[in-house]
């Protein structure tokens, strides 16, 4: 009896075990519940010819653009917890919310954490192009398309009360950029495609040059038809609108540290090559994946007078060293994989 009860315990909780195998049969059931949810999305998305205005059951709105949809997928579709949209073709973003009483503070460039310390004075080397288009460093003179950008993505985000944040890092899928999950991160990119401070100071032999993060990112509404929303490299102001946002969130792992102090545990670390886009849901914060770790991401940020911002930290380094909310400098001429980007859309 004892050996057939032995023999009946292995049956149900080994490895390959009854309860485990009935396990995971509902997960991978739940997995292509949620995978036809979001092609029903993607399929409702075709229908949304302009811009709708969504109220979540908590009152609070968001402007859904011609050409997405709300996700059908339970948790994705309340505002406060990261609302999400989706395209036709599956790309996903979430809707970052910037209140238009506390615009000047909710939507403001400010230091992150390194090693435990604020890092007051690499944030002071720091610059961006504002709200008038203009260089925060007075030194760095940005391009005239750079300028035109940020003047418009600032008034957007003031009078719509917030912008879209790719879900995950850009992605790779036969050839061409997406914003999807489980797929090859888009990486070994420059900041540029000439390798330079200004994306349009016309360099010789630089126009067989494979784009930049700036040029994909910038081609993206294009290359998928969007006619309602522009598509930008993230800024570092809209980086920190989401440590922000995310500031009160407790990291489990890191006893009295929040997500932007340390993220250890809360995104990809200590590895030897980046994984696929959001396959660990570990790694997602308010419905966005790898914000920290995985590939450190270009941004449209300045650091000091001869770099972009990279933030976010990477796979090479540690959660502690390099939390979300952290700055590198990056040499925009330099091609890495652990340097990658993420894509923002502003109304």
């Amino acid at each position: 009896m004892l050996i057939l009860a032995g023999v009946t315990i292995a049956a149900l909780s080994g490895d390959n075990g009854i309860l485990n195998k009935a396990t995971t049969a509902q997960e991978r059931t739940e997995q292509a519940g949620d995978q036809e949810l979001r092609r029903l999305t993607s399929l409702e998305a075709t229908t949304n010819l302009e811009n709708q205005l969504y109220t979540d059951e908590n009152g609070n709105t968001a402007t859904i653009p011609v050409g997405f949809a709300v996700s059908q997928v339970e948790g994705e579709n309340i505002i406060a917890d990261g609302l999400v949209i989706i395209d036709s073709i599956g790309n996903e973003f979430v809707w970052v919310p910037v209140s238009q009483e506390n615009f000047e503070i909710e939507f403001a460039r400010e230091p992150g954490y390194s090693n435990g310390s604020i890092q007051t004075s690499i944030f002071e080397t720091c610059g961006e192009a504002d709200s008038t288009g203009n260089n925060t460093n007075s030194v760095i003179v940005e391009s005239e398309t750079t300028q035109k950008e940020a003047q418009k993505m600032y008034t957007s985000v003031r009078e719509n009360h917030g912008f879209y944040i790719g879900r995950y890092e850009a992605g790779k899928e036969e050839g061409k950029v997406v914003v999807k999950k489980g797929v090859e991160v888009y990486n070994n990119v420059t900041w540029s495609k000439n390798r330079k401070m200004n994306e349009e100071e016309i360099v010789q032999g630089t126009e067989d040059n494979p784009d930049g993060a700036v040029e994909l990112a910038r081609n993206f509404d294009t290359a998928n038809g969007y006619t309602a929303v522009t598509s930008t490299l993230i800024y570092g102001v809209q980086w920190d609108a989401i440590m922000k946002w995310t500031k009160d969130i407790e990291n489990p792992n890191v006893s009295g540290k929040t997500f932007i102090q340390d993220s250890t545990g809360m995104g990809f670390y200590n590895g030897s090559a980046p994984i696929m886009t959001g396959i660990n849901e570990t790694y997602e914060v308010n419905n966005i994946y790898d914000l920290a770790g995985n590939v450190y991401e270009w941004t449209m940020e300045s650091y000091g007078t001869s770099y972009r911002s990279l933030r976010g930290g990477g796979y090479d380094y540690t959660g502690f060293g390099s939390p979300v909310s952290s700055r590198f400098n990056g040499s925009q001429y330099n091609t890495y994989d652990t340097r990658g980007f993420r894509i923002a859309l502003y109304l």
